[in-house]
């Protein structure tokens, strides 16, 4: 028999010269035999071109399924460091590579059968029956690939594999460089990754807390960066198995993941390839903790889908699961808003949008919820169902309609339907009204103004003994005006934005409570030239801080920018205009995710506080919170100011009429909007 110690240990399979099989060599000296193939498995051939090479990866792969088995059965301690630094270092060489840019939109493509339940927007390219998907770029190395994951798989999954040891060389950068493989378009090598991403999370507990931050980064990223990554599902579903071992009280860790990652994840267009997965993780929440589900469902409802009919049928689906796990007393804390969401997908002309929605109420627990509180959900959703029995063009959602109306007389006997419903139109009609007067007062105030501008210039011409009139006219075009509280329960989003030479600009929003208390601020530098572009991302900013604070019932925006509160107001008003900037979807969701909103504009004197930070904001980025000592003091100053009423006077003889030519624009849910004549110019709109 040879012996293995007469062996260079070089790469044999290269030279030409090869290495004995274990079972040839004896017992003492298959450890040294390990470590030369081991090394020898190291070399990294080219796959882009078949003929190349072919014997030298004949041999190679012949040699990894080898190790792979020799692993596997012989009873081989893996305790030795060496044993673990060559192995751990064969793996990086072989799978640790630059992806290759995405081939999406380039890829093959193959007929398939279309869903019955597809919409139009699914099917752009259907025929016949059929429609055309994607096939994902394989990787022409997976033939050996293959055996090095599974080769890694029984590595730190053996039972003698000694995790003090391994935890040397399967270290953070080792495990940061394997979550970089998830965005690998080969469907194979992701499930090989996911299952070793949970043995290692099983195996090593000292690296958990470090996982779940780097699949957090990874979540973000694709979140708020790129909206494109591959491996998003099987991240998801290796999350599912962690949080189904989450320990009761929940860490304020595992709270925020929820808030901030498997939240904002509904956001995507892309919802449809992960979300079977990430409702599995939300409703896991839910049955975790139930006190959650109010959390849960305001985040739905914050990230509702506008315009995209799929998403808001994915979305019906998974609150019906997300009711299912919750009990009635939390669901109380967000019926009303629920319900309403509820019921415009009732009336939407989509007809599987209204159908998802009217299979609600197949569900006993929202039938039961509906009952109970008959009184408060009945003036929401009959005006929505008895429309959709009226005149909704597709007969399965009026056949639906007829039964759900069933269900509510059944659940209204002994109570006036009629005098449920004059109530709640009594309070819209009131409300409307209330608006009405304050544009009509506006408006008198404009013609008022006109008027006595026109009888002072006629004095002027005609004599100059009335000179003091005009005097006294002029001193009445000065324009007073303070900075106003919100209400009591509602908060107040100040936002600003600023561009200096160097396209050098920044962004500042603050939000203050109804007694002018700062809550939290935020001051971001940018790297544009335009103007509306950073008072956009202020207005951004700030609406997205205020979505994350609990407790409040209404929000409102103020700025000095004319341009953005008009964009905002166009935006809700028409879901088209949406079109012109993805950012407006953000603003939308976060702006109507409160039960009531407002939005008006204030001069640059009146919002200091906001044209601070975004002058702050050009050379540096902070955040604050509250009132604390890291809060510059003149900051603190301007804010105690407006809190004291502080009046502000601006002097340009052309302001009156502007003022009440531009006016506040107020808006609600389920009304009117007063708005302002301001003209778009979306050619400005910096994307």
């Amino acid at each position: 028999m040879r012996r293995i110690q007469r062996r260079r240990p070089l790469a044999p399979a290269v030279a030409g010269e090869p290495l004995p099989f274990f079972h040839e060599v004896s017992s003492k000296d298959r450890l040294k035999l390990f470590l030369l193939k081991v090394r020898t498995c190291c070399v990294v051939f080219d796959f882009s071109d078949p003929g190349k090479n072919a014997k030298e990866k004949e041999e190679k792969g012949q040699m990894l399924l080898e190790l792979m088995d020799y692993i596997s059965k012989a009873k081989m301690k893996l305790n030795d460091p060496e044993i673990n630094l060559e192995a751990t270092k064969m793996v990086a060489a072989n799978i640790f590579r630059t992806l290759p840019p995405s081939t999406a939109g380039k890829r093959t493509k193959v007929l398939s059968r279309t869903s019955p339940f597809s919409t139009d927007e699914d099917d752009k390219s259907f025929v016949e029956g059929f429609k055309e998907e994607e096939v994902p770029a394989l990787e022409p190395a997976w033939p050996h690939l293959q055996i090095v994951y599974e080769f890694f798989l029984r590595f730190v999954s053996s039972p003698q594999l000694d995790s003090k040891i391994a935890t040397r060389y399967i270290d953070h950068p080792f495990i940061l460089r394997l979550l970089d493989l998830f965005d690998s378009e080969d469907p194979r090598e992701r499930e090989y990754l996911k299952t070793i991403l949970h043995r290692i999370y099983g195996r090593f507990m000292v690296h958990r807390p470090f996982i779940r931050r780097a699949v957090n980064n990874v979540f973000y990223h694709f979140i708020f960066e790129t909206e494109k990554h591959n491996g998003i599902a099987d991240l998801l579903e290796f999350l599912g198995s962690v949080i189904v071992g989450f320990v009761l009280p929940l860490k304020e860790e595992h709270q925020t993941f929820l808030i901030r990652v498997l939240i904002p994840l509904h956001k995507p267009k892309c919802l449809e390839l992960y979300h079977s997965v990430l409702a599995y993780c939300i409703t896991g929440f839910v049955e975790k903790d139930s006190r959650l589900s109010a959390t849960i469902i305001g985040g739905l409802l914050m990230y509702w889908p506008i315009t995209n009919s799929s998403k808001e049928v994915l979305f019906l689906g998974e609150l019906e699961e997300i009711l299912e796990a919750t009990e009635e007393s939390e669901l109380q804390k967000c019926m009303v808003p629920l319900f309403k969401r509820i019921a415009r997908c009732l009336s939407s002309s989509h007809f599987q949008v209204a159908e998802r929605a009217l299979v609600l109420f197949n569900n006993n627990r929202v039938v039961n919820m509906t009952s109970r509180h008959i009184k408060i959900i009945l003036p929401i959703i009959f005006p929505a169902v008895e429309s959709n029995i009226r005149g909704h063009w597709n007969q399965g959602v009026r056949n639906l309609s007829e039964n759900v109306m069933k269900l509510l007389l059944d659940a209204s006997q002994g109570i006036s339907i009629e005098h449920l419903l004059e109530i709640e139109q009594y309070k819209v009609a009131k409300m409307e009204l209330q608006e009405e007067f304050d544009l009509s007062s506006k408006q008198i105030g404009l013609i008022t103004s006109n008027v006595m501008s026109t009888k002072v210039t006629e004095r002027q011409e005609n004599t100059e003994e009335d000179q003091y009139i005009l005097q006294s006219s002029e001193s009445m075009k000065y324009f007073h005006f303070q900075w106003k509280p919100p209400p009591k329960g509602w908060i107040k989003v100040n936002f600003a934005g600023v561009v200096r030479e160097g396209d050098r600009a920044g962004a500042g929003a603050l939000i203050r409570d109804s007694c002018g208390r700062l809550l939290c601020a935020v001051a971001l530098k940018l790297n544009t030239f335009s103007v509306p572009s950073s008072e956009f991302r202020g207005a951004w900013e700030g609406l997205k801080l205020a979505s994350s604070l609990e407790g409040y019932d209404g929000v409102w925006l103020e700025g000095y920018s004319q341009r953005v509160i008009s964009w905002v107001e166009k935006a809700i008003i028409d879901k088209r205009f949406i079109e012109y900037k993805p950012g407006l979807v953000d603003i939308i969701h976060w702006f109507t995710s409160f039960s009531d909103c407002r939005c008006t504009h204030i001069y640059r004197e009146g919002n200091k506080p906001a044209n601070f930070l975004a002058e702050l904001g050009v050379s540096t980025s902070r955040f604050f919170t509250s009132e604390k000592d890291d809060v510059p003091p003149e900051l603190l100053h301007m804010i105690e100011q407006d809190r004291n009423g502080e009046v502000y006077v601006l002097d340009d003889p052309w302001l009156r009429c502007w003022v009440e030519w531009s006016g506040p624009s107020i808006f609600k849910l389920a009304g009117s909007s007063c708005r302002s004549s301001f003209s778009l110019d979306s050619s400005l709109f910096d994307s």
